[in-house]
């Protein structure tokens, strides 16, 4: 129990998005070291990809987009592309604007003192990669007028609780 809420550890969360057969990742972060992992269903029928990004402190401080692609033959490929940030590698000395300042961070990233930062980016098979799934759902069957009208009643509810759209 962690501030009055029970604690939901990793094994039960893997077991119990495995019982929603349309989700296809489980995107989180915040840890040191990029990872992607398969969870697999135990009767070998479907399951879901964990993508885990180390955090934007630590080297190498990338990025990373996810995106899901519907490939016509019944199949989707979730493509994920690690990015760095514009700033310098190398830090000039006594350059304190904010790309100056994001030198300063990648450099220091890199020299970590405490383990080696090379190791954080994850293996090649971490990132820039894709991962090919059978299609959860019949993905022809969504037009662009049926996503077109879900996404305004989406935004009529926004719009009615208060919130931009």
């Amino acid at each position: 129990v962690w501030g009055g809420q029970p604690l939901i550890h990793a094994e039960e969360f893997i077991a119990m998005v495995q019982q929603y057969p349309v989700c296809i990742a489980w995107l989180n972060g915040h840890t040191h070291i990029n990872t992607i992992t398969a969870h697999t269903k135990k009767d070998g029928v479907g399951g879901f990809w964990e993508i885990t990004t180390a955090s934007c402190v630590d080297f190498p401080q990338q990025q990373q987009l996810v995106e899901l692609v519907d490939n016509r033959d019944g199949t989707l490929s979730i493509f994920v592309t690690s990015l760095d940030h514009a700033a310098s590698p190398t830090w000039t000395p006594g350059d304190l604007s904010q790309s100056g300042l994001a030198s300063l961070s990648r450099e220091l990233a890199a020299n970590a003192w405490l383990n080696e930062p090379a190791l954080r980016a994850g293996s090649a098979l971490d990132r820039n990669v894709e991962l090919l799934m059978p299609a959860p759902i019949d993905l022809g069957a969504i037009t662009d007028a049926a996503i077109e009208a879900e996404q305004m009643k989406a935004r009529a509810q926004l719009l009615a609780h208060g919130g931009a759209a």
